[in-house]
């Protein structure tokens, strides 16, 4: 028999719960998608070195605001880079992710080294590779992205 005991105690460990699940939403904060401090980053990837910026995710971050943001997203390999880089060109600002765990910001499309791997001409950038912590970077983009492979490699572009 359902006794106003029992329906108390079951009011109240849903709403424990319920307490429960908006304090760890309140904590995803630092991945908010619009972060005007992530949005810095298109200017200046080195803001993702502070701690405001994604907190402890600050690649994932920029990703999750890329992601919702870019005026387009292209998914790049070895078959369709040549065509990504030539569309890159019509946007001021060109990042390349790898996983969550690479963000290179190309910095100069004209200034470009030939890559076997990819079989082009591939461009200069600054970005981080996550490794416990942020490794920053500056090269050529096929010595930060790797050889091409079945990791997903996804070119954001911003106007």
């Amino acid at each position: 028999m359902i006794t106003m005991k029992n329906i108390l105690y079951l009011l109240t460990v849903v709403l424990l719960f319920a307490c429960g699940e908006s304090n760890t939403s309140n904590n995803t904060n630092a991945l908010e998608p619009n972060d005007p401090l992530i949005k810095a980053a298109l200017y200046n990837i080195t803001q993702l070195e502070k701690e405001t910026v994604g907190g402890s995710k600050p690649l994932q971050a920029f990703i999750n605001y890329a992601n919702n943001n870019a005026n387009k997203l292209i998914e790049v390999d070895k078959d369709n880079i040549i065509d990504a880089l030539k569309t890159a060109q019509e946007y001021d600002h060109v990042f390349i992710a790898v996983g969550n765990h690479t963000l290179v910001k190309i910095t100069s499309l004209d200034n470009c080294k030939a890559s076997r791997a990819w079989g082009t001409c591939m461009p200069k950038g600054n970005g981080y590779i996550k490794k416990g912590e942020l490794v920053k970077q500056s090269d050529y983009i096929n010595n930060i992205i790797g050889i091409p492979d079945n990791q997903k490699r996804v070119l954001y572009l911003f106007k």
